[in-house]
């Protein structure tokens, strides 16, 4: 009996369609994913908060604007959220945040114009940053006090109670804490001098809220004349209180922010 080849070939055929269709179609979605997370990638929330302390306030003028260049193209990268604020000798009462989200509007012109929408959205971030910090901190001037502790437990305090996105916090100065024990409301002075690590049991409850978070120093040690062994005692302290909070620390003294912790 003859063999009809038309019909054998007819399966092969829709096979081979199929085949087709479906390189097709993976072709197409690897070329549509890069372009949006070229633009939005995993969501980051910088926290850049410089310290106006008397040993901290002519660093941080120097170093805020480098920081927060990086800080802005990092969110604007992520289109996620930045935050800053100005930390004085009273925290708890005077460190206000204030808060820029980064995100294009629109879904459809981020897709197709990458580049463009990063531009603006650093563009944004830019005018947000010298608005609501550079100037703000240019006319503030020096004050008593370091209290970069009690200044994190604040900032904590704002993410649970805010619902924001856990954070990367930026601390803009030397990281030489001088502020009252939580415990007794003695004066702290861990570039002075030598602290029973008691001391700062207090701090650890008061930080739980930034448990996961990444904390990252920039202008550690500034340009104290304290001893060398004095301004590692200090980051030691601090990354041992941080520790036990389960916050992640690191201290760096150039204006270069670490990509984390």
């Amino acid at each position: 009996m003859k063999t009809d080849r038309r019909a054998e070939g007819a399966p092969r055929g829709i096979w081979q369609l199929a085949a087709l269709a479906a390189a097709l179609a993976a072709l197409a979605a690897a070329s549509c994913g890069p372009k949006e997370t070229a633009v939005c990638g995993e969501e980051e929330h910088l926290v850049v908060v410089p310290s106006t302390s008397e040993t901290d306030y002519d660093v941080s003028l120097e170093l805020t604007p480098k920081v927060t260049d990086q800080a802005v193209a990092r969110v604007a990268r992520s289109c996620g959220l930045l935050t800053v604020g100005i930390l004085d000798g009273r925290p708890d009462a005077n460190l206000a945040l204030d808060q820029e989200k980064l995100k294009p509007r629109d879904e459809d012109e981020r897709r197709a114009r990458p580049g463009k929408v990063t531009e603006d959205l650093i563009e944004k971030g830019d005018e947000f940053v010298q608005s609501q910090l550079i100037v703000p901190l240019e006319e503030h001037g020096e004050n008593g006090g370091s209290p970069f502790l009690a200044g994190l437990a604040k900032i904590g305090g704002e993410v649970e109670s805010q619902g924001w996105l856990l954070p990367t916090v930026v601390l803009i100065g030397d990281g030489l804490v001088v502020e009252p024990s939580p415990d007794d409301g003695e004066m702290i002075n861990l570039g002075k001098e030598e602290v029973d690590p008691k001391r700062l049991d207090g701090f650890v409850d008061m930080l739980r809220e930034l448990e996961g978070a990444c904390v990252i120093l920039v202008g550690a040690g500034a340009t104290s004349e304290i001893p060398g062994r004095r301004i590692r005692a200090s980051q030691d302290a601090m990354e041992k209180v941080l520790g036990e909070a389960g916050v992640e620390f690191v201290a760096v003294r150039s204006p270069i922010v670490p990509a984390g912790c």
